[in-house]
């Protein structure tokens, strides 16, 4: 066997050596992609639990909640509390806009389905109206058509108080 023999067959394994570790480094980037989506959702999802926890947490956040499902007037205190609430959400809701807008979410992640449930109530979309301006314009502008298609449903706000 020649040098130039030797030469070619070299060539090809290296060619061979390089085409296999391209494909090894798409799956191990395919991967990668796989596992920041699945900890951008449960991040996304984690953040949103806890603003609920939290809400939940709060000795006067039952209150607050019976009190606007039973129609009551809230106070100047419940409506500061409830404010707090929503603006928590919004914001978490925002980052999972971001995150699918990025790429770290799926685009069917169901980030539309979460701002639909917000906006049904009445209380979500009074808050909207009164802080928008509060989020990026983008947010606002993927909000205000979701806004536009629950304009006019009306849902019932939850359970009645019966003591």
């Amino acid at each position: 066997m020649n040098w130039e023999a030797i030469g070619a067959v070299s060539e090809t394994l290296g060619a061979i050596a390089v085409f296999a570790s391209i494909v090894v480094l798409i799956s191990q980037v395919r991967s990668n992609t796989k596992a920041i989506e699945a900890a951008a959702v449960m991040d996304l999802e984690s953040q949103v639990a806890k603003s609920w926890h939290d809400a939940a947490q709060n000795p006067y956040t039952p209150g607050v909640f019976r009190r606007l499902y039973d129609g009551e007037e809230l106070s100047v205190e419940d409506v500061g509390r409830l404010r707090a609430t929503w603006h928590g959400v919004f914001h978490n809701l925002q980052n999972g806009f971001y995150q699918i807008q990025y790429g770290f979410l799926n685009e069917d992640y169901p980030l539309k389905v979460h701002v639909l449930n917000v906006m049904k109530f009445a209380e979500g979309r009074q808050f909207w109206a009164s802080a928008h301006d509060t989020v990026s314009p983008e947010f606002s502008r993927f909000v205000e058509e979701i806004a536009e298609e629950t304009q006019g449903v009306e849902v019932d706000s939850g359970p009645k108080n019966t003591d």
